[in-house]
């Protein structure tokens, strides 16, 4: 019947707005993490569509040290906590991501982190970055030289703290790093 038709597309026009908003807001948290900041629009956009949002309930273990999964994660919504040991070492909020070593080395995880209440947050893995670095390879080497830039803030503020050297040269860490993220995705 004509009205059974009309009802269907209001239906899909609906699920596709949702669907929209959905994909608008992965790609607003995805703004989030510096070093996808070298895409553009459509690779950005490409890649929230590749990606999806996961919920946790309160003391749930979002990665657990040691996991092999190849996942990284973008707060949207709550907080979550950083385990080492008994310790806490974090505790992270909106926009702030974690397990971006794993996602783009496929390195075993170094630290458990908890839902530390109800959260919501953005799920990339290697399968969606994989796409978008084999359309664009050079973007490895701009990743990985943000998070090399990044881990040696980290480094230099431990070395500080304790009085000790700095590792290696962020030029170093990068070209490790790189080499490993060509590796893991076969670019």
């Amino acid at each position: 019947s004509p009205n059974r038709a009309v009802h269907m597309q209001e239906v899909s026009a609906a699920a596709r707005a949702r669907d929209e908003r959905d994909l608008q807001e992965r790609e607003r948290a995805l703004r989030n993490v510096d070093f996808l900041a070298v895409l553009s629009d459509e690779q950005r956009r490409h890649l929230a569509g590749a990606s999806h949002m996961r919920l946790y309930v309160e003391g749930e273990p979002i990665v657990k040290r040691g996991d092999g999964s190849a996942e990284m994660f973008v707060i949207e919504s709550g907080e979550v906590v950083v385990v080492v040991g008994d310790s806490v070492v974090a505790r992270l909020g909106p926009g702030k991501f974690f397990g971006e070593m794993a996602l783009m080395t496929g390195e075993p995880r170094n630290a458990t982190v908890r839902a530390a209440g109800p959260c919501k947050l953005l799920v990339i893995d290697d399968r969606a970055l994989r796409s978008v670095l084999e359309a664009q390879p050079e973007l490895a080497g701009h990743i990985s030289r943000v998070i090399a830039d990044r881990q040696a803030a980290l480094d230099a503020g431990e070395a500080a703290a304790s009085d000790a050297h700095p590792h290696s040269s962020v030029e170093e860490r990068s070209s490790q790093l790189l080499e490993r993220i060509r590796k893991f995705f076969s670019l």
